[in-house]
């Protein structure tokens, strides 16, 4: 039955099935194989996969994040990011680092983020001398510190599989989130000095101030979501509930929602927030016939006759983690690793927060690295950029974010240093 299951997912997967589907009919494929399974066994799994008070904040996330493209809050953001850091060497090139790092604070969606940055910092960045390819990679990687800077649907999702408290998660990913942000504009720095990017001048501290004064109402979002998370003031379900309301009310007060564009926003949360529950739903019925049939003890036991060392086994799931990530959606990836990975922490003796993170954050490469990179399809995607350029660009960007992965791995009180500061681990 397993070996059927195998090459029913190698091979559904190749004729290019969607994910979802190709790992559903692999589960039914494994049931009709196996006659002892009661009938509504599957119908119940995909019941108990969404069954869950967490995952709501993910609709809520994706409802927040359309609301805040469409009442002009990343504009805002945009604007006020230029003037923090425009007038560097780079600066633009800086000010889509930043922009991303704010907007991960309120959305934690990539998808969304990369497509709203893309938007509006394409045309500017070609328009200032950046190489297309190198600005959709740019962009596309900025666009991904969402799943790492907290609030964090993978993570969301993560948490849900495992147990680990979601607000420890979010702590313990405002280093690494840090960390990766600055390696690109370390980088961003050195492409411009290379190429030649002229230097702008800065606006002042007048135009800095009315900037921010402009952006004050978008910046206190963020604060109130990862806030109230950490602070224990409600969960990350009520804070993505809060997200929205927030967002409606911003919307409101500045006249650029009503009715039309609040359901635009709807249509468009529910469109982004279908294809993840679809991936949850039919990968737990995937996981639970793989458990049945011992896949992951197999696998584990596979992995440890390799190496017992204690590095070189976190060495090990990094690349596996790359592998999967270049071929399946970063979600679906993760929902099929995660059983088979997590047994290793009681058996390689790892923190199951550092283990987390470090599985987390590798993934997180997986959502721009080819061929299934689809953060950076969206963003190419925007004007119609041929792919050959950003495929090129992007393996520097990837490259940061597996160094802080390696660094973290050494020391690990990167990913721990957040929560326990919190007092949450």
């Amino acid at each position: 039955m397993l070996t059927a299951m195998v090459v029913s997912f190698v091979v559904l997967l190749l004729i290019g099935m969607p994910l979802a589907f190709v790992m559903g009919i692999t589960a039914v494929v494994g049931m009709v194989l196996d006659r002892t399974l009661p009938d509504l066994i599957m119908a119940s799994r995909v019941f108990a996969a969404t069954d869950s008070f967490a995952l709501m904040a993910i609709p809520f996330f994706m409802l927040a994040g359309a609301l805040m493209n469409r009442t002009g809050i990343t504009t805002r953001i945009v604007k006020f990011a230029l003037s923090l850091v425009g007038h560097v060497r780079g600066g633009l090139g800086h000010a889509t680092t930043v922009t991303g790092v704010i907007m991960a604070m309120i959305s934690g969606s990539a998808n969304a983020d990369s497509a709203a940055i893309g938007a509006i910092m394409l045309p500017s960045l070609r328009k200032a001398g950046y190489n297309e390819g190198f600005a959709v990679a740019l962009v596309a990687s900025a666009g991904v510190l969402a799943p790492i800077i907290p609030p964090s649907i993978l993570m969301i999702i993560y948490a849900s599989c495992t147990g680990i408290p979601v607000a420890t998660l979010f702590a313990a990913g405002f280093v690494p989130g840090f960390m990766v942000a600055a390696g690109y504009m370390v980088y961003t720095y050195l492409y411009a000095r290379r190429t030649g990017i002229a230097v702008t001048h800065w606006v002042g501290f007048k135009q800095l101030f009315w900037d921010l004064k402009d952006a004050v109402w978008a910046l206190i979002m963020p604060v109130i979501i990862i806030g109230g998370i950490l602070g224990g003031v409600f969960t990350a379900t009520e804070a993505g509930a809060i997200a929205v309301a927030y967002g409606i009310l911003y919307g409101v007060a500045v006249r650029s929602l009503n009715f039309k564009v609040l359901t635009t926003c709807l249509i468009e949360a529910v469109k982004a927030a279908v294809g993840p529950m679809l991936i949850i739903c039919f990968a737990n019925m995937l996981t639970y016939m793989f458990t049945r049939e011992n896949l992951s003890v197999r696998l584990v036991s596979a992995m440890i006759s390799l190496t017992t060392d204690y590095h070189v086994m976190l060495f090990l799931i990094v690349f596996i983690i790359i592998i999967l990530g270049m071929f399946i959606e970063v979600t679906s990836a993760m929902l099929m690793a995660i059983p088979v990975l997590v047994p290793l922490i009681d058996i390689m003796g790892y923190d199951p927060l550092v283990f987390a993170m470090v599985v987390l954050v590798t993934f997180v490469a997986g959502g721009i690295t080819p061929p299934v990179g689809i953060v950076l399809y969206i963003v190419a995607g925007i004007n119609n950029t041929p792919l050959a350029g950003p495929v090129k660009q992007i393996w520097p960007f990837v490259g940061i974010i597996i160094l802080v992965v390696i660094v973290a791995i050494f020391l690990p009180a990167i990913f721990t240093a957040g929560p326990k500061l919190l007092g949450l681990w």
